[in-house]
């Protein structure tokens, strides 16, 4: 038995699962348990639940991606995640929603790049290796543009790059337009490019072996990803143009 199935009855598991029936996402707290039909597009696991979350809000794509069974069996992860009281905080509701409906983008997305990648050659095989294992990755440094976007706390220093003071609140569901996908793709582009190229030069200095070893640890996404990000925003050039090309996407409702 796994430590997310000790939790499958659990009150605050089982709330949340209530919670987001009413938005209309079912949650599987239980395997073995058919999803509606009614859902059948509209679902998320809550160990990949907790992977985002994890991910986004306290910036550990490492211990999303290589320790996911931790966010069960390690209390406090578990506490930072699934008891957060999401019925007293409407934003929060919200946020989830959207990090939920932003996860679920991001899978067509990149099954749509790996399906058609042969045709279009978007990707070389180098780049498709840390688009595969970098999914976690991507979702984190979303999380830390919507950090810059919204200037919340951790959007100036990596230090500050953590979830406690984390601002809740919609996002996705503020934006209008009918691009959302197409942004979204053009951020996976650009920055499986970036993650590539901070891959090659730690694999040049004999810092990792592989793109699975880069991609494994917190501190790797911390110290090389985030940090470059946030360095780059101090160029007001930089910041502008990240704003301008994803700002609308990510920026909460005032």
């Amino acid at each position: 038995m796994q430590p997310k199935d000790l939790k499958a009855n659990a009150p605050e598991m089982v709330h949340l699962h209530k919670i987001l029936i009413e938005q209309d996402i079912y949650l599987e707290i239980k395997r073995g348990i058919p999803t509606p039909r009614k859902y059948s597009t509209n679902k998320i696991k809550n160990e990949e639940f907790a992977q985002i979350f994890y991910s986004f809000v306290y910036q550990k794509p490492g211990t999303a991606r290589s320790s996911k069974r931790s966010l069960f069996a390690n209390n406090n992860h578990y506490k930072s995640i699934f008891k957060l009281d999401y019925a007293s905080d409407n934003n929060k509701v919200k946020f989830i929603k959207d990090l939920i409906d932003l996860n679920k983008r991001i899978g067509y997305i990149i099954q749509g790049i790996k399906d058609n990648n042969h045709e279009l050659e978007i990707f070389d095989n180098e780049h498709m290796i840390i688009l595969n294992n970098g999914k976690y990755s991507i979702i984190a440094i979303i999380g830390l543009i919507y950090r810059i976007v919204n200037n919340d706390p951790g959007s100036k220093n990596k230090g500050d790059l953590v979830g406690d003071d984390f601002v809740y609140g919609e996002f996705l569901s503020n934006y209008k337009e009918d691009d959302i996908d197409e942004k979204l793709k053009d951020l996976i582009v650009e920055y499986v490019q970036i993650l590539k190229e901070i891959y090659d030069n730690e694999f040049t200095l004999g810092n990792v072996t592989s793109p699975s070893n880069f991609f494994k640890t917190d501190k790797k996404y911390i110290d090389k990803i985030a940090s470059k990000i946030i360095n780059n925003q101090k160029v007001k050039r930089n910041n502008h143009e990240l704003i301008d090309a994803y700002g609308d996407l990510f920026r909460r409702k005032l």
